[in-house]
């Protein structure tokens, strides 16, 4: 709230975007610069610890250094492809948090420090908690694209309103974007959203996603081998198969996006298992 204040109050003065960009990094710096440096640390002081013996000192640090190395990209590939796509950004996150938590608890055990052990077993304690019993409202929060917003005021009541009348269909957290599909509570349109922005509907967007197929066929109405980059919805893809094209492809980087469009199947006429796609 406070950002939000800071950013839309200079806005219409001369200082306003150069007010706003040093706002940004000055937040930026405290949010990830200060948990960055944390981390950045762990390495160092771990050479530091080990170099007590000075006997194998190149062989204690040569480990030290292949394990780091070894972690870092195990923790990649770990969280790109069975964290993320298996139980979500929020799971991911809890994940993550419990693994940092129990492994200092380990070390403060270890070393036989009390304040540290308590600590630890506090916060993780904690995060097990939050990650057991927490999180009904993620998928609204994080789906609600409120970070877009642009208006000065926010309203506490805003996001419980949504949660009462905002049904929210389909909803997972890939490595790449976050793939909602909602619908207001008695309506009949359905939307979705990347990220919280909304780029395809059954009813708001549907001139613009016809048109996307419609205007390309009518400057090449002989075209027989069509492309399009993005399925959103598929709706437009649907819209290119009611033209006599042989073959249509689509490029989509983004996988639960695929899987969303079975819900738009009425609109796009089953565009992912026609034969021509």
């Amino acid at each position: 709230e406070i950002y939000r204040q800071a950013r839309t109050g200079l806005a219409a003065s001369a200082m306003g975007f150069r007010f706003h960009e040093i706002l940004t990094a000055v937040i930026s710096m405290l949010v990830l610069g200060l948990p960055a440096a944390a981390l950045g640390s762990v390495l160092p002081l771990s050479i530091r610890a080990v170099s007590e013996c000075t006997t194998t000192l190149g062989d204690r640090v040569g480990r030290l250094l292949t394990w780091n190395t070894l972690g870092a990209v195990a923790g990649v590939l770990m969280t790109g492809f069975i964290l993320m796509p298996r139980i979500g950004l929020r799971g991911s996150f809890g994940i993550l948090a419990i693994v940092l938590s129990a492994t200092a608890l380990l070390v403060a055990r270890t070393k036989r420090h009390w304040r540290g052990m308590i600590v630890g077993a506090a916060i993780t304690g904690l995060l097990i908690l939050d990650c057991t019993l927490g999180g009904e409202g993620w998928r609204h929060v994080m789906s609600s694209g409120a970070f877009r917003k642009r208006d000065l005021a926010l309203d506490p009541r805003e996001m419980e309103f949504r949660r009462k009348t905002v049904e929210i269909l389909f909803y997972e957290d890939a490595a790449d974007a976050t793939v909602s599909v909602e619908k207001v509570k008695g309506a009949t349109e359905i939307a979705l959203r990347i990220n919280g922005k909304p780029d395809a509907s059954t009813e708001g967007d549907l001139s613009t996603q016809y048109l996307l197929a419609h205007l390309p066929m009518l400057a090449r109405p002989d075209s027989q081998d069509v492309f399009v980059l993005g399925f959103g919805s598929g709706i437009t893809g649907g819209a290119l198969l009611g033209h006599p094209i042989e073959h249509l492809n689509i490029a989509e980087n983004c996988r639960p996006v695929l899987r969303a469009g079975k819900l738009f199947e009425p609109w796009n006429h089953g565009v992912l298992t026609n034969a021509r796609t």
